[in-house]
């Protein structure tokens, strides 16, 4: 194990983070899935026969998300970094009136997501209370699909995305902080509001392969607009305590398991994910 802890496993998780840039000539291929859960109830009126209930009606989102990442590192502490996601969605509605189940209906989409081009540089190195902070400026492309078979999955709006990204080492644990903002440019048809994202955690290294990461991570997102004109009651708040473990499998082959809990009630009810990073180097 001694060559491979020279990766150490908390600067790889790092790196996922966003808070660390690969070395210059490195390239890291990054495949992911995450699956989340949603999950809403409120009121309704449910008609039998002549008769008129008061009962409850669930909505369930059940969505898998996979992403094709690469970074790149690049001379002058810079990284280039590509992403392509695409998402699975399968919606659901039923209704009760007391125990039993009145109607039950579902729909499902699938498509490609908005390819994502940043560009990510070092803004400063850790010295005394001065941490490392990273900034990035992402491309959004819109090339994405919006909808499918009358499913939202949410692409196909360009825009521009900004981060930064912090963390002070008091080995073995990294204190992380992160902050980003994304405006969707206007056009016909309904877009997303801009986005504002703020997370803070911390990682852990449990040995040199092993890291943990522990995070509150929390957007509010703007009213969507159509055509120009905000629709009310369309703005979300979302707050979702994570944490992750990962390990160093063999030379340049990491391995992420993650999870999370939603807080609030636009945010997932809960959440899983996998991925496994692979890093190797350019001759």
């Amino acid at each position: 194990i001694d060559e491979l802890a020279a990766e150490r496993a908390l600067e790889r998780s790092l790196v996922q983070e966003g808070a660390r840039l690969l070395r210059p000539g490195q390239i890291e291929f990054y495949p992911g899935f995450t699956f989340s859960r949603y999950e809403s109830d409120f009121p309704t009126t449910v008609k039998s026969g002549t008769d008129t209930f008061i009962g409850e009606a669930r909505r369930t989102l059940n969505v898998y998300d996979s992403r094709a990442d690469i970074r790149m590192g690049l001379p002058f502490n810079t990284q280039l970094e590509i992403g392509l996601p695409s998402r699975v969605v399968n919606s659901g509605l039923g209704t009760t009136v007391g125990a039993a189940v009145q109607s039950e209906t579902g729909q499902s989409g699938a498509g490609f997501g908005d390819l994502q081009i940043g560009l990510a540089t070092s803004l400063a190195r850790e010295k005394r209370w001065r941490p490392n902070a990273v900034g990035r400026l992402v491309w959004l492309s819109g090339s994405g699909s919006a909808n499918n078979n009358g499913v939202f999955l949410g692409g196909g709006n360009p825009g521009l995305a900004t981060q930064l990204s912090a963390y002070w080492r008091r080995d073995p644990v990294v204190f992380l902080m992160s902050g980003g903002y994304a405006h969707y440019f206007d056009g016909s048809g309904i877009r997303p509001g801009d986005n504002i994202d703020v997370s803070q955690g911390v990682a852990l290294a449990v040995s040199p392969e092993t890291a943990m990461t522990f995070s509150l991570d929390q957007s509010y997102m703007k009213a969507f607009r159509n055509n120009g004109a905000e629709l009310p009651g369309t703005d979300r708040l979302s707050s979702v305590f994570s944490f992750s473990t990962s390990t160093i499998l063999g030379r340049g082959l990491f391995l992420r398991l993650s999870a999370g809990i939603g807080l609030t009630r636009d945010s997932p009810a809960y959440q899983f994910g996998v991925s496994l990073p692979f890093r190797f180097r350019l001759r």
